[in-house]
């Protein structure tokens, strides 16, 4: 914007004028205001260059004003003035500055402006003319105006102005003095505050309220309890007030000096002098938190602002909230006791808040004590309480008294609603109590006006996965497909781990290729699943592409690798097996004992000994440790072979590796006996069994049936015409001791009936 011009008219000069032109001689030099010094002043003859001079305007370049007499423009108003002001000082043009100043004054631009005495003042600051400064300073008091910090500037400086104003005559003046004991308690001064403050009396003055104030305030910035209490009790013993601020320094130096006496009469004070109670209490509760005192709250906290708080439902929460929050749960359960207020709605609300608050901060004994203290009621049951605590006692693995609270809760006759089944279901999934969530989700399905979200519709999933249930999770599945649930990346991954084996094959490909096209990301879990589905269906390219997607995703795991391992293996395709496992070692994984078994059990089965010995041999020096699977592979292996000697060994190994033999060994062993007829053998190990504590399944008896049975068998074709050579004694004996074994065979089928299940009497 172009520069605009103005010009200012002095019409006549103002005696009244506080330091014009008769103080100064004539027409003066500004230069000690403005960064010059204070020259000689003189008297010039020529009167018509005085009156020249006096009509002469005053042209200022100014952006913002018009180009016109300014005693014309009434609009200027004081900050554009100012603004005015400190060009014309940074011009060192001293006649039009002042000329401007007595324009201002007669327009009453000074009255309460701050900004343009702190002009003057700074200027004279700057060339340390101090008693020119001076006199600026006296003329802002007359004029009534009230200092600021910037008017002080130097704090050592402001005190030189003052006693250059005393030894002017001028009579001291209390504002300035408060104006500098409050700026030294502001720097942290409170030596010199200190000091100006006895002198007042020195000077003849007074202290006043707003002195007291300030010295408290600044002892209480100085973390000095006791001048400041000494202040404070000064300020009320002369009859004055204290503000809100010096009962806020004085309540935090009284919690920091363990002067609970001391808060308690601050507190007095201040119901006194008419303060909300509210912020009362906050003042108190994060004076005493802030210097880890709030264990000493309960001491200050009685009489007749205790009293008010009991009154009071929303300062009951507050302090209540505080006590939990630091551990002193008798000290709110009491407040909740001794209230003074009714409202079982609040109340009730106000319990969970606590019960809450403890959770959350981890304190679960807290919780429960305080909801073992709730008033006793016949009124209806809160159920976010019961809701809270079932998952508190959840969390704590007390599953009893979880259970208990859900019982009384469901004996009571209040509909649960969604929140209180999902809270229960998840109860018994933590428990494992998988048969009492099949329970709970029954009760579901039984309400119509329960419609279960989407953390429970996940948790029911899982429970019927981990129960077997597949109809259940069949319904499920098709029922959620007609919801108007929004399936997020979670929710895939939920339904697919879940309801894999449930699914038609074609169905889970389409929803694992949906989860791929809207952009979500299985995880290794899902991409196992998805593996394990599509080889035992023999889909085998299909599994390949899905460990190729895994292995680019950067999620494939060992067990990605053992689930196509075993696959291959189990349908025969040896050479794809071999080829993965070799994959898996490229891949930087270790072939794992998982692994190795399948190999062998493939391998085995398929009577390709040479490489089973090559993969135990390989499985022997990796280092993996063995298991039950291994060696009962091992014995089914060497059974079916009829290498009885090999099956011994591997018993010897078992027994000597610290690993009992389990059922599967102990009927792998059996069957390994009865086909290289063993008979005894295989009937002492039924024997052992007994002894270690392990009962026989509809396996074992199957198999000792089956050898027994072989074994009749094979006596009657023995006897029978055109058998064997036997004598007759000794096919006697072999006769009376095989009828033995058949009545041994009859026991052993009768005992397969014990077992539910096992045998179909028919």
């Amino acid at each position: 914007m172009a520069s605009l011009k103005f010009s200012v008219s002095l019409e006549s000069k103002n005696p009244n004028f506080a330091i014009g032109s008769s103080q100064l001689l004539g027409q003066c030099s500004i230069s000690a205001f403005t960064g010059g010094y204070v020259r000689d002043f003189y008297q010039r003859n020529d009167s018509d260059y005085s009156k020249e001079q006096q009509s002469k305007p005053i042209v200022v370049d100014e952006e913002s004003i018009s180009g016109v007499d300014a005693d014309k423009v009434g609009a200027l108003s004081t900050e554009h003035c100012n603004s005015i002001l400190k060009k014309l000082e940074r011009t060192n043009d001293d006649c039009k500055a002042l000329k401007f100043f007595e324009w201002m004054r007669r327009k009453g631009k000074l009255k309460q402006n701050v900004a343009v005495f702190n002009t003057l003042i700074y200027a004279c600051s700057k060339q340390r003319h101090v008693g020119l400064g001076a006199k600026w300073f006296r003329m802002m008091l007359e004029n009534g105006v009230r200092p600021n910090q910037a008017t002080f500037g130097k704090l050592e400086e402001a005190e030189l102005v003052l006693v250059s104003m005393q030894e002017a005559g001028f009579s001291p003046n209390i504002v300035v003095y408060n104006m500098l004991i409050t700026r030294y308690g502001k720097v942290s001064k409170m030596e010199d505050a200190h000091r100006l403050f006895h002198n007042l009396r020195a000077i003849q003055i007074e202290p006043d309220e707003a002195t007291y104030r300030s010295m408290i305030e600044g002892w209480g910035r100085a973390n000095n309890y006791k001048e400041a209490q000494w202040y404070y009790k000064e300020l009320k013993r002369e009859g004055f007030r204290p503000n809100s601020s010096n009962m806020y320094r004085m309540i935090n130096l009284q919690g920091k000096n363990g002067d609970e006496g001391g808060a308690l009469t601050t507190l007095e004070d201040m119901i006194t002098m008419g303060c909300q109670y509210s912020s009362m209490l906050g003042i108190l509760l994060q004076a005493y938190e802030r210097f880890e005192r709030f264990d000493k709250v309960p001491q200050v906290l009685r009489g007749s602002f205790y009293e008010h708080v009991l009154c009071d439902q929303t300062l009951c929460s507050i302090l209540a909230e505080a006590y939990v929050k630091h551990f002193l749960v008798d000290d709110a359960v009491k407040i909740l006791q001794n209230k003074k207020w009714k409202g079982r709605g609040f109340e009730d609300n106000l319990y969970h808040l606590l019960i809450c608050s403890c959770k959350d901060l981890g304190h679960f004994e807290n919780a429960i004590k305080i909801y073992t203290r709730m008033p006793k009621s016949d009124e209806k049951l809160n159920l976010h309480i019961i809701c809270t605590m079932i998952d508190i006692y959840s969390v704590m693995k007390r599953f009893k008294e979880a259970e208990n609270i859900y019982v009384n809760l469901k004996s009571s006759g209040i509909a649960l609603d969604l929140i209180t089944f999902s809270v229960v279901v998840r109860m018994y999934i933590k428990a494992g109590n998988l048969k009492g969530a099949c329970l709970v989700l029954e009760m579901i399905n039984k309400q119509k006006n329960i419609v279960p979200d989407i953390y429970l519709i996940c948790d029911m999933l899982r429970v019927y996965q981990k129960c077997g249930m597949l109809d259940n999770l069949r319904v499920l599945y098709y029922k959620l497909l007609k919801s108007e649930i929004t399936w997020d990346q979670e929710m895939y991954k939920c339904v697919i781990n879940c309801c894999a084996l449930a699914l038609p094959i074609d169905e889970l490909s389409r929803l694992f290729d949906e989860m791929l096209d809207r952009g979500f990301d299985p995880d290794t879990i899902t991409f196992n699943i998805v593996l394990h589905v599509y080889g035992r269906s023999k889909l085998f390219k299909n599994a390949r592409k899905v460990l190729w997607m895994a292995r680019k995703r950067g999620v494939v795991d060992v067990i990605s690798y053992n689930t196509l391992i075993a696959v291959y293996g189990q349908n025969k395709y040896l050479g794809n097996m071999a080829s993965i496992a070799k994959e898996m070692q490229v891949d930087g994984f270790s072939v794992s004992l998982v692994a190795y078994n399948s190999m062998l059990d493939a391998y085995g089965k398929e009577g390709e000994m040479e490489k089973f010995r090559s993969v135990l041999q390989r499985l022997r020096e990796s280092g993996c440790a063995s298991d039950h699977y291994r060696y009962n592979i091992m014995i089914n292996i060497y059974g079916e072979q009829g290498w009885i000697e090999e099956v011994a060994e591997v018993l010897m190994e078992l027994k000597e590796s610290s690993i009992e033999p389990s059922l599967c060994s102990y009927n792998m062993l059996i069957k390994a006996y009865g086909i290289a007829g063993m008979v005894e053998d295989a009937l002492g190990l039924v024997k052992e069994m007994g002894k270690n504590g392990i009962e026989p399944d509809t396996r074992t008896y199957s198999n000792i049936l089956t050898i027994v049975m072989r074994q009749f068998t094979d006596v009657v074709e023995d006897l029978a015409p055109g058998g064997s050579s036997a004598s007759e004694p000794e096919a006697g004996l072999r006769l009376r001791g095989h009828y033995i074994a058949w009545i041994a065979c009859q026991m052993v089928y009768w005992a397969l009936f014990r077992i539910p299940g096992s045998v179909d009497p028919q």
